[in-house]
């Protein structure tokens, strides 16, 4: 049984990746002009998604609602990971939305209020994932297919922005 390389992103958040083994070992062939050892490319590919993680968990700090972290993938890359907070369900449209008397408790406003804060966060986040794409080997990801193995087929959210673009 296969598995999607990526979990699912929650709450609207773009799927942004980065990590892939052949993407850092074409980088250094171009650089150096021969093959990497794998202890090479894989030690690449660590100082990176260490570097990722220290700048999610900064971000994260500026936070109320979420957490972002870093996350590897089932066989290849690493993904930015948005989960919210204490388990609480902070979207309007969910039956398991938080209620107001949950609101109070946990946050100490009403209802309304969290959920338009919560629905900033989320805004500021989807930014600050976005403003990594096209660095350094880091791509938008579109889930475009799920086969009934499990097995996912992803692909650039930017080639795909043509086709829905056009339909």
């Amino acid at each position: 049984m296969s598995a999607p390389n990526f979990e699912r992103m929650e709450c609207g958040m773009p799927l942004v990746c980065g990590g892939f083994y052949d993407d850092y070992e074409k980088e250094y062939e171009r650089q150096f002009h021969e093959k990497p050892f794998d202890d090479e490319v894989y030690d690449e590919i660590q100082y990176d998604c260490d570097f990722y993680s220290d700048e999610a968990a900064d971000f994260s700090k500026t936070l109320k609602y979420y957490t972002v972290s870093v996350e590897s993938g089932y066989y290849d890359g690493w993904q930015f990971w948005v989960e919210q907070n204490d388990g609480l369900e902070l979207n309007p449209e969910s039956p398991d939305c938080i209620d107001n008397e949950d609101a109070h408790y946990y946050f100490d406003e009403c209802r309304s209020k969290v959920l338009r804060q919560a629905n900033s966060e989320r805004n500021k986040i989807q930014k600050w994932l976005k403003k990594w794409v096209d660095k350094k080997m880091i791509y938008e990801l579109v889930c475009v297919g799920v086969f009934s193995n499990g097995e996912a087929v992803y692909d650039e959210a930017d080639s795909l922005r043509g086709i829905v673009n056009a339909a």
